[in-house]
């Protein structure tokens, strides 16, 4: 091999060993998927204990699902 075939693969292992080091551990580390997050099922029972409050909320299962609970006065 020749000195410039040497230095180019040289430089090329560096910006893929700084691709991995910045991208591959950083990004696998904070998009892992937390394991242990309890994840609560909105049920009904939940649904018919929320009670009103001054500010609206919001009561979620976790995976997408939820539901607002707002305050309505009549009258």
């Amino acid at each position: 091999m020749s000195s410039n075939t040497i230095y180019r693969r040289l430089i090329e292992s560096t910006v893929n060993l700084r691709y991995f080091l910045r991208y591959g551990i950083f990004y696998g580390i904070l998009k892992a998927p937390l394991k242990n997050t309890v994840k609560m099922p909105l049920n009904n029972r939940r649904i018919r204990n929320a009670k009103p409050s001054v500010k609206p909320y919001k009561l979620t299962d976790g995976g997408g699902l939820y539901l607002h609970v707002i305050t309505v006065e009549i009258g």
